[in-house]
């Protein structure tokens, strides 16, 4: 994985995953680190985090099954913290992703035709504005 061609991580993974809003679907806070970038302050040398829209969260999963399911709720929170390099964060607007061997890929929850070897994944510049044409609707706790 390559932000600015330079190596960020080389091994074997379970999961690479990346997205530009904390929530993947249904409550999950699977990139809990989305739109957050850590930021100089020109007033001071103190680092501060502010949130951007224009950054992603990409995550590496590389715990077994079973430490993913005893610690579901956590993962599910976005508070899952692995302290052994099993679970990898990376915050940015551009990596390159290359593979040893093609594997399928999927992109929103669809998959792609055919797997792939190399892959980017970058935030724009700019907003995406989305049109939604469903009326909302009341939801009665």
């Amino acid at each position: 994985i390559q932000p600015d061609h330079n190596l960020l991580f080389e091994g074997t993974t379970g999961i690479i995953a990346a997205g530009t809003s904390p929530y993947y679907g249904g409550g999950l806070r699977l990139f809990p680190f989305a739109r957050i970038f850590p930021a100089h302050s020109t007033s001071s040398s103190t680092k501060r985090l502010q949130k951007n829209r224009n950054t992603l969260h990409l995550r590496l999963g590389r715990i077994h099954p079973l430490t993913g399911l005893v610690n579901l709720f956590q993962i599910f929170r976005g508070t899952y913290r692995e302290r052994n390099m099993k679970v990898l964060d990376f915050v940015g607007n551009d990596f390159h992703v290359e593979l040893s061997d093609p594997y399928p890929f999927q992109f929103s929850g669809e998959a792609v035709e055919r797997p792939l070897s190399s892959f980017r994944f970058k935030a724009f510049d700019e907003a995406v504005e989305f049109v939604d044409f469903i009326e909302p609707r009341l939801v009665h706790g």
